[in-house]
């Protein structure tokens, strides 16, 4: 049976500036709908990056696959970028993300929420993933 992936990625960050006012990424989001087959090979989730203050960036790169009981494993990493753009190459801090999104039965469940945090000095960034995985009728 077909799942379907759905929710969203937020993400919050600070880039800490020693002259002037710091510069924030506030609670940005995508939009997360994914369709996946059972027995299919695991799909790549686009996730557009967060870019603010002139030079921070985060970036979340996923993978899904539909197991057979019906349950979504998801799989990847989030990484905060610092440097003198917001298309620097500078990989501050990196976290690795691995978990399952059980099959959501309304109306008594909630979505999976999974956190990630990654700094460099005073600079930060945080995301949130809030996902569900429901029949695909």
């Amino acid at each position: 049976m077909p799942r379907l992936l759905m929710g969203s990625v937020r993400a919050a960050g600070k880039d800490f500036e020693n002259f002037g006012s710091d510069e924030f990424l506030r609670d940005n989001h995508r939009d997360v709908r994914e369709l996946l087959n059972q027995g299919d090979n695991e799909s790549a989730i686009r996730v557009d990056p967060f870019k603010w203050g002139g030079e921070c960036r985060i970036e979340v790169h996923l993978n899904a696959i539909a197991l057979d009981s019906g349950v979504v494993q998801v799989h990847g990493f989030t990484s905060f970028f610092e440097g003198t753009s917001e298309d620097t190459p500078d990989e501050r801090d990196r976290e690795l993300l691995n978990f399952l999104v059980p099959r959501f039965k309304a109306p008594h469940d909630h979505p999976t929420v999974i956190s990630a945090h990654m700094q460099s000095g005073p600079d930060m960034g945080d995301v949130t993933l809030s996902l569900t995985n429901t029949p695909a009728d």
